[in-house]
């Protein structure tokens, strides 16, 4: 050990003194000044947040050699006064030169020149709210728009007391119409209430009930006696109804025929006409109530006896 300590013992010395030559003689380079407006960016307790600050930008001055400052980047330059032990309120406070982050190494000097700020702090609260569907577009021609539900229809949101307790409603992105012809279901995203303010969860699924419009339709529907010894006169009726025109089809097939309630012994004909009574319970039943009678044409009907086959007596 001590045999490599003495090894080259001249030429250790004269790297010292080089280096203590070399550290001298740049320390007495002279420094040279640069003037940069940087971020304030407090330092506050985990549950409070800095919800206004003024000035949001302080000017410093950085002096170093050179080849510091040419080298110097200063986006990442930001003041962090700490404010951990403020509570609640407004509160004027002093910037110092150590506040400033992210100074390069070495032999650098710094100043605050506009060091007095302004910052009010306020508690962070969680409060829960509901969730409003955006909608944009429409659906396609004869369709429109029924139940929108949403999933969860309330949400966690998280920000200053001020700002939170004065919200009313957490906002959806806009969910798309545009051309719907059937119903669909998709997940959006929550925007952020405001400034410092955030949502638990971010996002949300909404389903949206597109319905087909009804229109005024006529068909015809053949009239029958409940009794096979009675006839109807005229054997068939027109009816005007409200339903979605993709079903009308169906709706015809069950609602074939229209049977007009008679006993054997013929009193319906003994009063002349009877009435047409449409039965919308033979319908389906997702078309329940999406089907209205507008007019019968004719209204009522004779019963008249029913004609004998051909051949008997």
């Amino acid at each position: 050990m001590k045999s490599f300590l003495h090894r080259n013992i001249g030429l250790k010395i004269f790297s010292l003194f080089l280096a203590y030559v070399t550290w001298a003689m740049l320390a007495q380079l002279p420094k040279v000044p640069m003037r940069v407006k940087v971020p304030v960016v407090p330092l506050v307790d985990d549950g409070a947040v800095a919800v206004s600050i003024e000035p949001r930008d302080v000017e410093i001055e950085v002096r170093a050699d050179d080849i510091i400052i040419r080298r110097l980047s200063t986006e990442g330059l930001y003041v962090e006064p700490d404010l951990r032990a403020m509570r609640e309120g407004e509160f004027t406070v002093q910037v110092q030169p150590s506040d400033v982050r992210n100074l390069p190494s070495g032999n650098v000097e710094v100043q605050v020149l506009d060091s007095t700020i302004t910052v009010k702090i306020e508690r962070l609260k969680k409060v829960r709210k509901p969730v409003e569907v955006q909608r944009a577009g429409e659906p396609a021609e004869g369709f429109a728009v029924g139940r929108v539900a949403v999933e969860p229809a309330e949400v966690d949101v998280i920000g200053p007391r001020s700002a939170v307790t004065a919200l009313s409603s957490v906002r959806t992105a806009y969910v798309d119409l545009t051309g719907r012809r059937a119903s669909f279901e998709t997940t959006v995203e929550l925007l952020s209430p405001g400034p410092k303010m955030e949502t638990q969860p971010d996002k949300v699924r909404v389903a949206v009930e597109i319905l087909e419009q009804a229109a005024e339709h006529a068909i015809t529907l053949p009239v029958q006696a409940s009794s096979p010894l009675w006839r109807c006169d005229p054997p068939e009726v027109e009816v005007v109804l409200k339903a979605p025109p993709s079903r009308v089809g169906e709706i015809r097939s069950a609602l074939t025929p229209v049977v007009v309630p008679v006993a054997a012994d013929g009193a319906a004909a003994r009063r002349g006409r009877v009435q047409v009574q449409i039965d919308l319970g033979r319908l389906a039943g997702d078309l329940q109530g999406k089907v209205e009678i507008v007019e019968i044409r004719p209204p009522s009907v004779t019963i008249a006896p029913a004609r004998a086959p051909a051949g008997r007596k």
